[in-house]
């Protein structure tokens, strides 16, 4: 396998976005400013006399403007991220790589791809992180799928050896797994009641949104894919302790 170079691009949507909501921004302080200045020189006559108007108005305007700045927060953050995070990034036979940073696979104890915010975060033992921003890194479909397939080996054997050794994996706050059972908020699901083990895409107030289905014998268990930590790895170590058991019988 060939070391994969990852190219740099600039977060030009993200980054526009992000100046209309700064300029937003600006427009509903200034008309907070020009509200409160009206206030005041009313002698505050207007609050006594109809507080449903200025008041009231102060208020909306304060929560756009809050709004705006949360917008300007999200969406300039990979422009951030553009200036201030280091290069290269690569993806090696036995490692990834950013800037002075490298974890070999083996080493893994997160690996998270977090659609909702666009990055990927890669964890070692330590606990010294990697993130990375899909914005600024070209083609972000094509390296997750390929640093998840890369690590997926190492990174599942290393849990597998902790799993045998009767240590209680912890895959977020929500999902656990030992050598008799998944736990699902501490309550266990013995293997040999596992019926199906599957990812499914949702829609939610038209928010997009992934589940992992956990179909047992007598329900399905539904987990947000974000509530997860390294949820391809817990998945592919669920079905082979699955399978372990079943040929067991």
């Amino acid at each position: 396998m060939e070391e994969i170079n990852v190219q740099r691009q600039f977060p030009l949507q993200s980054t526009l976005w992000g100046l209309l909501f700064a300029g937003l921004s600006v427009l509903a302080a200034l008309m907070e400013v020009s509200l409160f200045a009206d206030w005041r020189s009313a002698g505050y006559t207007i609050y006594w006399s109809n507080p449903s108007s200025t008041v009231m108005s102060l208020i909306f305007v304060g929560l756009f403007l809050a709004g705006f700045l949360i917008g300007v927060v999200i969406y300039l953050r990979p422009l951030v991220a553009f200036l201030v995070d280091p290069r290269p990034f690569i993806i090696g036979t036995d490692w990834v790589r950013l800037g002075d940073h490298s974890v070999a696979y083996r080493d893994i104890a997160r690996l998270y791809q977090d659609a909702r915010n666009a990055v990927t975060t890669v964890q070692d033992r330590s606990g010294r992180l990697i993130r990375l921003h899909w914005a600024i890194w070209r083609d972000p479909g094509d390296w997750n799928e390929e640093l998840a397939e890369r690590s997926l080996p190492a990174v599942l054997l290393a849990f597998r050896q902790r799993i045998a050794a009767g240590e209680r994996v912890a895959f977020g706050k929500v999902l656990a797994l030992d050598q008799n059972a998944l736990y699902v908020k501490s309550k266990a699901v013995p293997f040999d009641r596992i019926t199906s083990l599957h990812f499914q895409d949702t829609q939610d107030e038209n928010v997009d949104r992934r589940e992992l289905h956990i179909g047992t014998l007598n329900k399905t268990h539904k987990i947000e894919d974000r509530k997860i930590e390294n949820p391809h790895i817990f998945v592919a170590l669920t079905k082979a302790l699955v399978e372990a058991k079943q040929s067991a019988r």
